[in-house]
């Protein structure tokens, strides 16, 4: 990162404006437009994009916009609420995370719904960071990168067993395993960090991404 970069490293969190301009200085092949939502409840996913795209660039290159828009929200306690989505065609025009603009009007309300999920141990544990909504969606697009790439993901996770152990919401299918491994890899305590679903999927990232890479250097 050059000294621009760190200087720049914090985003802007009064104004949505100013969140906006930020990002697409630093993420210039992504659009973003975020509306009717708080800059300080929205503005660490944004953070957080920003850093897993300098981690995984091939993979951001690929997200063509990063929305708010209307996605289900509880009518009653104890729905669920769906706060971000990731999606590629033919299911969204464009390959897109989409945050929730009726979940995210305070920080606090981000920040109690995430600690009361990872409590339920519905997520991994110690990632009750909001930033670690970002971090499973890019996750997703990180997992439909790896498959175009040719990686038998669905395969690989499926071989690692019974998931819910690292989360109930792993279980529900082989890519939410995926993005819930890659978000403990990266927000999660000792436990969830150091699971065996968790240290298999890293590892498998880890080799997939130097074998691309190297096999694209050589062309």
């Amino acid at each position: 990162m050059s000294a621009d970069d760190q200087s720049d490293a914090s985003a802007p969190t009064t104004r949505l404006s100013d969140l906006e301009a930020w990002a697409r200085r630093r993420n210039p092949g992504t659009a973003f437009r975020l509306r009717g939502v708080a800059p300080s409840a929205i503005a660490p996913l944004i953070e957080q994009f920003d850093r897993l795209a300098r981690i995984y660039p091939e993979v951001a290159a690929r997200i063509s916009q990063v929305v708010t828009g209307d996605l289900p929200t509880a009518t009653r306690r104890g729905q669920p609420t769906t706060w971000a989505r990731a999606a590629m065609p033919p299911s969204s025009p464009v390959p897109e995370i989409r945050l929730n603009s009726r979940a995210f009007d305070r920080a606090a309300r981000v920040r109690e719904y995430r600690a009361e999920m990872v409590y339920r141990r519905w997520h991994p544990s110690g990632t009750s960071e909001p930033s670690a909504l970002m971090t499973h969606e890019f996750a997703h697009h990180l997992m439909f990168w790896l498959q175009d790439q040719g990686v038998e993901v669905r395969g690989f996770v499926q071989s690692l067993g019974d998931s819910q152990t690292l989360s109930a919401y792993a279980r529900l299918n082989f890519g939410e395993a995926f993005a819930e491994a890659v978000t403990a890899q990266f927000h999660g305590d000792d436990a969830s960090r150091n699971h065996p679903v968790t240290c298999a999927v890293a590892e498998m990232i880890s080799q997939e991404m130097a074998r691309i890479r190297a096999d694209r250097s050589r062309e």
